[in-house]
C-alpha cells in the first residue's frame, strides 16, 4: 500500500478526542489496553496518578485507531521506533513513503496528525490551567512575543498565551526535536500569528508553512496544527473528532 493511496499529498489528518469519552468504561479500556505494545503497556504503568494513565492509554490508543483507519491494519499492528532526538516513528508501514505522525495529550483532550511527508506536528494545551503566562513566556518566547503579550488586555492573555504555545510547540515536533530545542528560535509575526522565522540551526526555510488552530467549541483546550509540504504548498487539514474506537468501522 502506497501513501498516496490512503492520503493525498498535501493532506494532513488530525483525530482529537476527550478521554473520558474515548475510554468508555473499563471493559472498554481493558481492549484499548490490549492494542499497545509492552513497552508503552510499561510506559502506561509507570504514570504515578491514574489520570495520567487514563490519558497515555487514549492518547496511543488513538494514535494506533487513527493508523489503522487510514493504513487499513488493526490497532494493534503498529511497531514504532523513537529518533535520536526523541520523535517517535512508524517502522512497519508497508508503502513506498512512511507515513508520519504527531502525538499530543493533555488532560482532557488527546489528538494525533497524520501526513504523508516528515513536516508535521500538532499540540493541546488546556488554556484553564492556571500558571502565570508572562514568567513562562520570558523564558520561553522570544522577547518581541513577551512584549506583545504584556501589552495585551489581562483578559486575553492566556488565550493568546496558549495560541503561541502550541504554534511552537508543535512546529518543534514538525522538525523533530520538541523542546530539546528553544522555543524561542521559532518566532511569529504578531498580532496575525503567522511565522516569520526559524533559526538557521533548523536547516529549514521559515516560508511555506501551513499553521492552523483547530476551532473546539465548548472545551478549554487549544490545538494547533502545524504542516510543511515538501514542495511548500499549503497543506488541506481534516480533523475528526473521535467519539468511541468504534467510530468509522
Amino acid at each position: 500500500m502506497s501513501v498516496s493511496s490512503v492520503l493525498t499529498a498535501d493532506e494532513v489528518r488530525v483525530f482529537y478526542a476527550e478521554p473520558q469519552t474515548w475510554l468508555g468504561d473499563e471493559s472498554r479500556q481493558q481492549e484499548l489496553f490490549a492494542w499497545l505494545s509492552e513497552e508503552e503497556r510499561a510506559r502506561c504503568k509507570r504514570f504515578v496518578q491514574k489520570a495520567d494513565q487514563l490519558t497515555y492509554l487514549a492518547a496511543h490508543s488513538l494514535l494506533r485507531f487513527a493508523l489503522g483507519l487510514v493504513g487499513q491494519q488493526s490497532p494493534d499492528h503498529w511497531e514504532f521506533k523513537r529518533e535520536p532526538q526523541g520523535r517517535p516513528v512508524l517502522t512497519n508501514w508497508a508503502g513506498e513513503k512512511t507515513l508520519w505522525f504527531s502525538l499530543t495529550h493533555t488532560r482532557g483532550m488527546v489528538a494525533a496528525a497524520l501526513a504523508p511527508f516528515v513536516h508535521v506536528g500538532i499540540d493541546v494545551e488546556s488554556s484553564g490551567r492556571s500558571h502565570d503566562a508572562l514568567l513562562i513566556a520570558e523564558e520561553h518566547f522570544a522577547p518581541e512575543e513577551t512584549a506583545w503579550l504584556r501589552r495585551l488586555d489581562p483578559a486575553d492573555l492566556s488565550n493568546a498565551f496558549y495560541s503561541l504555545w502550541t504554534r511552537k510547540e508543535a512546529i518543534l515536533k514538525a522538525l523533530g526535536t520538541g523542546l530539546h530545542s528553544p522555543m524561542s528560535g521559532v518566532r511569529f509575526a504578531l498580532p496575525q500569528l503567522e511565522l516569520a522565522h526559524l533559526d538557521a540551526a533548523f536547516g529549514q526555510p521559515s516560508r511555506g508553512w501551513t499553521v492552523i488552530e483547530l476551532n473546539l467549541p465548548k472545551t478549554a483546550h487549544k490545538i494547533s496544527v502545524v504542516a510543511r509540504t515538501p514542495q511548500g504548498d499549503p497543506a488541506r487539514v481534516q480533523a475528526t473528532r473521535l467519539n468511541s474506537p468504534a467510530l468509522g468501522r
